[in-house]
């Protein structure tokens, strides 16, 4: 009678276990289901991928940089355009003074407010005759640069886009190992009941026991994996 009792305890016992599970998976389960639908819309949404690809770019040092370049031989550009003068000078006097003898042989001097314009003008030969190849160069760099910062662009959006695809990889993947998970803790339990009333054997509970453990290892790997992707695709966002 009292083997009956304790037998009936465990699996009560076990009954109330199996719906704490029960819950707690599917709390577990809705929030993965909910990140796994918000990951889909944005793989499967051009528009919504494009604008967090833009936040990319802006939050990209290297795209930056190469801004920086292109404003630069922009600036190299208008500076060969107009190298060849090599000096321009504009000289103003708005006074002039003059001395002069008279038949006395007395100086006098005439003071007069009449402008006087003097302008100097030197060009260099070899920087006006190489002007067009030096605009040319300096335009190629620009344009170089341009291609430049596209192909990193490109790089970066395939790079953002594949963190996606592997994040909602990931995230089923742990909703698989959570189920795995559950299930072999269940059997666990079934078999230490077995193992209480002499039917299973020590090595054998010892063998569930480690394959529970492996399974906990596995799911605990995936958080971990996860939440690494998200924290990359936030830092590349510069959402974090």
């Amino acid at each position: 009678m009292k083997n009956i009792v304790l037998l009936l305890l465990t699996i009560v016992s076990f009954e109330l276990s199996a719906q704490d599970i029960t819950s707690g998976l599917v709390k577990e389960e809705s929030m993965y289901q909910q990140e796994i639908l918000k990951v889909s819309h944005v793989i499967n949404n051009p528009e919504l991928l494009d604008s967090l690809v833009q936040k990319a770019y802006r939050n990209s040092a290297t795209i930056k940089t190469f801004d920086e370049a292109m404003e630069l031989y922009d600036e190299e550009y208008l500076q060969k355009k107009r190298n060849w003068v090599s000096s321009f000078r504009l000289g103003v006097n708005l006074f002039s003074a003059s001395t002069s003898l008279n038949q006395d042989d007395q100086s006098f001097t005439t003071y007069g407010v009449l402008p006087n314009v003097g302008l100097n003008l030197t060009i260099d030969p070899a920087q006006l005759v190489n002007r067009k190849s030096m605009m040319r160069q300096a335009e190629n760099k620009k344009t170089q640069t341009f291609f430049q910062q596209e192909d990193q662009k490109q790089m970066l959006k395939v790079r953002i886009l594949n963190l996606y695809y592997e994040y909602l990889a990931m995230l089923e993947s742990i909703l698989i190992r959570q189920h795995s998970l559950d299930a072999r803790k269940q059997y666990l339990r079934v078999f230490e009941i077995d193992f209480k009333n002499g039917n299973r054997t020590l090595d054998e509970l010892l063998v569930i026991q480690h394959q529970v453990y492996l399974a906990e290892e596995s799911l605990m790997k995936g958080h971990v994996q996860s939440m690494k992707m998200k924290s990359e695709i936030e830092i590349l966002l510069g959402e974090r």
